[in-house]
Parts: C-alpha cells; structure tokens; sequence
C-alpha cells in the first residue's frame, strides 16, 4: 500500500491492520478518514473490516456512503450495522428510510432505537407524531421527548417544549415551555434563542428584559435565523439609552453557561434565569445555596419564590429545609403540598416524619404509594419494616422491596439482602448472593456489610479465605463505630503470621 510520505498513521497500528485484525483495519480507517479524507484509504480500510463483519465497520461504511449521497448503498450498509446489534446505526436507518418514503419501515427502525433507549429514535418518532398531529400518540411522544430531554437530546428538547406551549396531550404549561427552551438556547439552539428573546421582549413567563431579549436575539441571529434577525431590528427600537448600552457593553450574558464554575455565587447564567422567574433555574439557585452557605437564608428564599409559582420540587425542598432545621409541623406542611403536586421523594419524607411519630400505619401507607412509583428510599423503608416482622411470609416481601431498592444503589438493603441470602430467610441460603450484596454495600462504607465482608474473609464462607482483607474490611467496619467488628478484631489478629503482620502495616 502507498501512503503519503508528509501525514502517515502509526506504524504499529499499521501493521497491525495489515494482519488482518478487524478492529485496527476499523481505527486506521478512521485515523484517515480524519486526516486525510480525500484519499481512497479510509474507505478501503472500512471495507477490510466491514467484510469481516465488525459492526461499527459495516456503520461507517454506511457513514461514508450518506456522505457521498448514494442512499441505498448507506441504507443497506446500516441495516447490515444494526443487524450486527450497532445502536449507532438506528436513527440514521430510520431518517434515511423515512426520507426514502418508506414510512413503515422507518418507524419499525425508530421502535428498535426506542425500546434500546435510543434518544434521537425518540425524538424522531415524537416529532412524527405531532407533526402528523396523531392526537392518540401524544401521551407516547410526551413519555419518549422526557427520556430524550434526561439523555441531553436538544431536538427534544424543543418538541417537549412545544407540547406543554400548545398543550398537545398535556394541559398548556408556558412556564414548562420556557424551561424547556431556556436550557436548549444556552446549549446554542439558535430555535430555542429566539423563543427565549421573544419571551423577554414582551415579558411572557420571564420578566420583560429587552436587554436580555437582545442577547438571545442576536445569538439565534449569528447562527443565520432570519426570523430571529427581524425579532431583533423590532427590540432594538425600543431600546433606551440605558439599555442599549448595557447590551454593547456585554451582548452575551445570559445565553450560554459559565465556562467555569464558582464556589462563591450560583451560575450567573442561573441566577439571571432564576431572578427572571425561570422556576427551574430558583429550584437550583436553591439547592446551591443550600449546598454552599451556612445561612439557609437565601436557599429558602429562592424555594420560596419557586414554591409561590406552584412549583411541587419547591414545596420538597422548603420541607426539607424545615426538616434541617427541626420544624416538624412546618416540614409535615410542605411535604403534604409537595405530594398533592405528585413529588415521589416527598411520599418518603413524611412517612419517615409519621413513623418517627409512631403512626406506623400510615407510615407504611405513604412508603407503598413511595415505592410502587420506584422511591427506592420508601422501598427500603417497606424491606426494613418486613424484615423486622420476623415471618416466612415478611422475609419474602422483604427481600422483594429490598431488591428493588438496592439495585437502584441503597446501602441498607443491599447489606440487608446479603443476609437474608446468607441464613436463608424466606429463600434458599445463597452463600454467593449473599457476598455478591455485601460487597456492593461494603464499597458504599457501610458499616454491618464490611464487618460481614471481614467475617466471610476470615472464614472463606461464600469467598476465598484472606485474613488480610478480613483484617482491613473489619477495621473499617470498626472506624464506623461497629461493636462486632471491634470485637472480632483480636480473633483475626491472633492468626495472623509475622509477615502477614508486617504487610497488614506497610
């Protein structure tokens, strides 16, 4: 093969492709197709590996042939890719085949992404949808644009943002809207930017701030939107001295955030969100504050202006701000608001409140409807509660809330599955289950998980023998405070050989 003497790829990777080897063939295609795109190399390179099978080959080859807009050849290539299970191959499939007018093929494609978690599959057919206006998908386009808008996708960002301005499946919602498109402009939607400089021209949802609107406006502009370049010769004439100066003095505050974080004030881009009545950015110039100042002062304020607009995570918040600071019946207020706006986490709170209190039964009510909407808190809370009833049939209800709960991360109920695994409550002993969840608990520090991980190293019950991972697990188990742990300590130690002894504390 001749290659160019002024830009050549490593050589090991080179001869490495030169054997044979799929994945290297792949890199030094790509390696030319960013260096050297001109040249026959990266498509040769793909070909070798592509004829090999390797999916993200057989992609790029379809890659290269959308690019030389010869779509049949790039449709039959990334079905090829997506027959090899390449998730990267679905939307472009599904766009392509769309654009062909085979509408029914593409939406089986965009279904495959879906239910893979694929974003712009989401955002593909949600858009479908409401730009067909098919009124009985609406609540599916609503559920795909949220999983979308969670993955960062700003397309759907934009739809989300549409369906609660127009109120397509959803009642109308500007506030919703203007959250939406806040934090698709600062990403750089030149869409979004121009929504966000309408609002603030005529003071919709965020307060009236020409020299705000000014800035988004112009951003949108720079990126070539003519609408957004006629909005902006319309606020420009209204500008005052005052204003237009302000504006030339920094035309980009406010349309994109920080480039560096402070430790000292919120985001300015947030607290300008936040003061012009965004309730989403006030949620997070509270938690911020709550998070980085001593004085709550300011975090309630700001929850407190959310909270005035309606705002469910608001009323959470005030409630447990008045939690912190020991104001029962005050943080029992706010979290019965916060659960009449649907806030899962409050459900939680207050029964951890009621319980507390000793009205167990309407405790356990509240952890239920927590944990059939996947609280894992209020499902750790029903695993405890179980467990402690000490029946055949309680161990059983244990083990299934503390599953759920402990694979969404909780501590408490992965340390609690690893004993019931362990002496067989309600299921069958499982020495290896039980290791398996002790460990995940013992790497979160907690503290019975470690000084059962201590105690099964020791022993080698469920795991191999090792009495210096016995020794370490048990001492960190015993810095938590751990009674068994300390007292098990010396057993340990009294096995243990001088070199052992010495490497315990290298």
């Amino acid at each position: 093969m001749s290659r160019p003497e002024t830009s050549t790829p490593p050589d090991d990777l080179v001869h490495l492709a030169e054997t044979g080897n799929a994945d290297a063939q792949c890199d030094l295609g790509r390696w030319y197709a960013e260096n050297l795109p001109e040249t026959p190399y990266a498509r040769m390179w793909f070909r070798r590996a592509a004829d090999q099978g390797l999916p993200r080959a057989l992609h790029n080859m379809g890659v290269l042939a959308a690019r030389a807009e010869d779509n049949e050849l790039a449709i039959e290539w990334f079905r090829k890719a997506v027959a090899a299970d390449w998730l990267n191959s679905i939307f472009p499939l599904g766009k392509l085949l769309q654009e062909s007018g085979d509408m029914q093929d593409a939406l089986e494609i965009y279904n495959q992404g879906i239910v893979r978690g694929c974003a712009d599959s989401m955002h593909a057919m949600s858009e479908l949808i409401l730009d067909n206006e098919i009124s009985r998908l609406y609540e599916n386009a609503h559920d795909w644009c949220e999983r979308a808008v969670a993955e960062g996708h700003l397309g759907a960002h934009m739809q989300l943002a549409r369906m609660y301005h127009e109120g397509l499946g959803v009642q109308p919602d500007p506030r919703q809207a203007v959250s939406l498109w806040l934090r698709a402009a600062w990403q750089g939607h030149r869409g979004a930017q121009l929504m966000i400089g309408m609002a603030c021209d005529v003071g919709r949802v965020l307060k009236e701030d020409r020299v705000a609107a000014m800035r988004f406006l112009s951003a949108s502009a720079a990126h070539g939107y003519d609408a957004a370049e006629a909005c902006l010769s319309s606020v420009e004439r209204k500008l005052t001295r005052e204003e237009r100066a302000r504006f030339e003095a920094d035309p980009i505050l406010g349309t994109r955030p920080d480039s560096e974080a402070s430790t000292n004030a919120p985001p300015s881009h947030l607290l300008w969100a936040a003061e012009a009545g965004d309730v989403e950015s006030q949620n997070y110039v509270g938690v911020w504050y709550s998070n980085n100042q001593p004085d709550t002062a300011q975090a309630v304020m700001w929850f407190s202006r959310a909270a005035d607009q309606g705002d469910g995570n608001a009323f959470h918040s005030l409630g447990v701000e008045a939690f912190n600071s020991g104001d029962m019946p005050l943080a029992t207020e706010w979290y019965k608001k916060a659960i009449a706006a649907g806030v899962r986490d409050s459900l939680y709170n207050l029964g951890w409140i009621l319980n507390e209190n000793g009205e167990t039964a309407k405790a356990l009510e509240l952890f239920q409807q927590g944990a059939e909407r996947n609280c894992p808190s209020s499902q750790c809370a029903l695993g405890r509660h179980a467990f402690y009833e000490r029946t055949p049939e309680s161990y059983k209800k244990a083990r299934y809330w503390d599953e759920k709960a402990a694979m969404q991360g909780v501590a408490d109920s992965q340390a609690r599955l690893g004993t019931i695994y362990h002496e067989g409550l309600g299921v069958e002993p499982n020495e290896e289950e039980a290791i398996h969840w002790w460990q995940q608990a013992a790497r979160q520090g907690h503290h019975i998980a470690l000084y059962k991980m201590g105690v099964a190293r020791h022993k080698g019950i469920g795991i191999a023998k090792d009495l210096l991972a016995a020794m370490l697990f048990l001492r960190a188990s015993a810095a938590h405070g751990n009674e068994d742990a300390k007292n098990y300590l010396p057993q340990v130690e009294a096995e243990l050989t001088p070199d052992e002894k010495l490497e315990l504390e290298a």
